[in-house]
């Protein structure tokens, strides 16, 4: 009998050590705080296009990012949902600044693509 109250032990506290990792990496990369939104335009410099085969469908799954350049000369990736815009295009985004400095960055509906 002691060896089965060993095994449910040690599973118990792998579950414990793996759920303490999970919230400790959980707080240091999330963001805290509410955000302060805003729209900010960005320049298109690259896009980048990655495609693999679905485990469950089997069908091709595309990925696709932009590299951007922000008003302030930053550059940063944005993902894109749908058709890309072209290297050139000046886009919208949808800033989220946090308390603790983190910016994070997403593609406005329709692209927000500038003429």
């Amino acid at each position: 009998m002691a060896d089965g109250f060993g095994y449910v032990s040690n599973r118990l506290r792998f579950l414990v050590v793996v759920m303490g990792f999970a919230l400790v990496a959980g707080l240091w990369l999330l963001p805290r705080g509410a955000p302060v939104t805003g729209q900010v335009s960005a320049t298109v410099l690259e896009v980048n296009e990655g495609t693999a085969t679905g485990l469950r469908s089997g069908q091709s799954v595309t990925l696709v990012t932009l590299r951007v350049r922000l008003e302030t000369g930053e550059e940063t990736r944005v993902q894109v949902l749908g058709r890309p815009p072209a290297v050139g295009d000046t886009v919208m985004l949808l800033e989220s600044a946090y308390p603790d400095g983190k910016r994070r960055y997403r593609l406005l509906p329709e692209h927000g693509v500038l003429d």
